[in-house]
């Protein structure tokens, strides 16, 4: 068993669910916002919240077969295993989920924060710090 996490951890596939986990919330928190405001049905973002989800398990398994590498994507078979490329690819995966990390609060603090919602009501945050000021 400790030999399939060392497998998974060599092919980067864990950052790769990681980096594809954060991308998808952040796209569908986007398309939450935007997708009402183009006055779409809401079986659009039903649709797309599911093929998102579906995409995952297609992101972890091509994260196992392939590895992309300076010459471009080579099947995990063609590249050595001690190959420095893989950490080289682990390091750029590693910055992205930071990156994205960084990113991704932005639009929850974004609710939070916001006084007012488009129905003219206060969002829950918003309404608790005002009874704490006026007690």
């Amino acid at each position: 068993m400790s030999q399939l996490f060392e497998d998974l951890k060599r092919r980067n596939v864990f950052r790769v669910g990681a980096a594809y986990a954060i991308v998808g919330w952040l796209l569908v928190e986007v398309a939450s916002v935007l997708l009402p405001a183009f006055h779409a049905p809401e079986s659009v973002f039903q649709i797309f919240t599911i093929l998102v989800g579906l995409g995952f398990p297609i992101a972890l398994v091509l994260a196992w077969a392939f590895e992309i590498t300076p010459e471009g994507i080579k099947r995990d078979q063609d590249v050595e295993a001690e190959d420095p490329v893989r950490q080289v690819t682990g390091t750029k995966l590693d910055f992205a989920i930071i990156g994205l990390l960084v990113v991704a609060p932005g639009p929850v603090l974004n609710d939070c924060f916001t006084p007012v919602t488009s129905t003219g009501q206060c969002n829950t945050l918003v309404k608790s710090f005002r009874r704490r000021s006026k007690a």
